[in-house]
């Protein structure tokens, strides 16, 4: 294992109780893609996304999803239910009657 690489497994059991192996797995395992986008990490580095309550780590995504879909607290699974419904809804307010 190379210096950076004893760094960067350092740097994740710390943060996040993962190893380097476990984080390269999960990589290979999403096929090198964001869990929620699907966007390549070709030319980003990928977020270790995981509950703050629980520590739980649930995968690997990039910055948009991690920090803008998820981060603020916004990990309520209700809302994003609320939000995707909202989304698909078909709704116009340009066709309400004045």
């Amino acid at each position: 294992m190379t210096v950076v690489e004893r760094a960067k497994d350092r740097r994740l059991r710390r943060l996040y109780g993962l190893t380097l192996q476990q984080f390269l797995l999960m990589l290979r395992q999403q096929k090198g893609l964001c869990d929620i986008c699907a966007l390549s990490f070709r030319t980003k580095r990928p977020n270790v996304d995981h509950d703050h309550k629980t520590g739980r780590v649930r995968g690997l995504l990039c910055f948009r999803c991690n920090h803008r879909l998820l981060g603020r607290g916004l990990e309520d699974p209700f809302l994003h239910e609320r939000a995707a419904h909202y989304l698909r809804s078909k709704f116009d307010g340009r066709n309400l009657g004045l």
